[in-house]
């Protein structure tokens, strides 16, 4: 899936993969959770995925928990706009407020 990175040492290719650990189980799932995102996600990768969920149960795990945490984030999100919107109008029904009052009181002292 990941790209091999290479390093060029006395000309001689070498996979930087072959020095780094392997990734975790939670790495691996992120990388196709931001693939599956991706607007030039293929059929090939769509399906390559739905294999590496069935190989292990901690993959499936794994992706679930990315996802219930996205969910949560994106809620959180959402919450988030809603009280700024609702910060954002507070002072224009503040000022809805002092003048509704100087119209009851503008009438008040009229009659």
């Amino acid at each position: 899936m990941k790209p091999q990175p290479t390093a060029h040492s006395s000309s001689k290719v070498v996979a930087l993969q072959e020095f780094l650990p392997p990734p975790s189980i939670e790495e691996t799932a992120c990388a196709w959770f931001a693939r599956l995102r991706a607007a030039n996600v293929t059929v090939a990768e769509r399906a390559a995925f739905a294999e590496w969920l069935t190989l292990d149960r901690e993959h499936a795990r794994a992706f679930d928990h990315l996802l219930a945490m996205w969910e949560l984030a994106d809620t959180s999100a959402d919450l988030k706009a809603q009280a700024n919107t609702r910060l954002s109008l507070w002072p224009i029904l503040s000022a809805a407020g002092v003048l509704i009052l100087g119209v009851v009181f503008t009438v008040a002292l009229i009659a």
